[in-house]
């Protein structure tokens, strides 16, 4: 993959996969408006440069805002 983009403060990257269209399959984005207390969710990432990583937990609290370090 090629990366396209990165913003820090949302922690997010946009990349362009190489591979031919015919074999991406899209995942459907979530609507938050739907997420309820106690439903389980995963997180996949590379905290602190750590590849590969993932983590499952269950929805906390629903509205609240966390300030980032940066």
């Amino acid at each position: 993959a090629t990366l396209i983009g990165t913003d820090l403060d949302s922690d997010l990257a946009v990349i362009q996969v190489d591979l031919p269209e015919k074999d991406l399959v899209p995942l459907p984005l979530g609507d938050s408006d739907t997420l309820r207390i106690g439903e389980p969710v995963v997180a996949i990432g590379n905290p602190f440069g750590l590849s590969g990583t993932m983590t499952v937990g269950i929805v906390s609290a629903l509205g609240r805002t966390l300030d980032s370090e940066r």
